[in-house]
């Protein structure tokens, strides 16, 4: 935290002295109470906000799915006596395999 009074040089890291006089006769204090404030010098409350969000989180692209369906999707099955074979395509989970196999990344959404 910043205390008023001193100045700093962070290009020569070094202290510069005095900016300010450091009278106290007002006997200020900041809002919260923690630092007694100099006469001369005016405190800005620093307002902070906390944004929430929520995403869902695919680590691997197999647990992708899409929530609209915009893409042509065509799925294809075939049955053998020793087994069967499947498959579906979606433009989007083609990009979304792409990019996370080749870029090494995560899908969030």
């Amino acid at each position: 935290e910043v205390l008023p009074g001193g100045g700093w040089d962070n290009l020569r890291n070094l202290h510069m002295g005095a900016v300010s006089a450091m009278n106290y006769s007002l006997c200020r204090s900041s809002d919260d109470g923690k630092f007694l404030i100099p006469d001369n010098v005016f405190l800005y409350p620093v307002k902070k906000s906390k944004v929430n969000t929520f995403a869902e989180f695919y680590d691997h692209w197999n647990n992708y799915s899409s929530t609209t369906t915009k893409s042509i999707n065509a799925e294809a099955k075939a049955s053998f006596g020793f087994g069967s074979v499947s498959g579906s395509f979606s433009s989007e989970y083609e990009s979304v395999k792409k990019h996370q196999v080749e870029d090494k990344t995560v899908t969030t959404r």
